[in-house]
């Protein structure tokens, strides 16, 4: 790609600090653009959008918190591990359930 173009998406935050393209905010503008095309948006579609851009404005200053590492006592710190190792397990079972769910043809009900 050309630097321009490059530099041109980069300043509308099309692509995120990594260089890949952002679906998030080229969602996000096409919301915007939708709102300001469509002459009568409801109060209802633009408090969606807001409550939207809230939550991901909110996720994304989550992230870029430091991670806070807690230590256990040592006599627990087997039970912490274990545990956390069960969550991963279901955790996996349940997106798989999730994704086979709404591959189905019916999708979820």
């Amino acid at each position: 790609m050309s630097t321009q173009l490059i530099k041109a998406l980069n300043f509308f935050r099309i692509t995120d600090d990594d260089g890949l393209l952002s679906l998030t905010h080229l969602a996000l503008y096409v919301c915007i653009v939708k709102l300001a095309i469509v002459s009568p948006a409801s109060l209802a579609d633009i408090g969606a959008l807001f409550i939207a851009i809230c939550n991901y404005g909110y996720k994304k200053w989550l992230g870029a918190q430091e991670p806070v590492n807690v230590n256990y006592a040592p006599e627990f710190q087997q039970q912490v591990e274990q545990l956390e190792q069960k969550i991963k397990e279901v955790q996996g079972k349940v997106n798989g359930v999730s994704l086979n769910q709404a591959l189905q043809p019916n999708g979820f009900r």
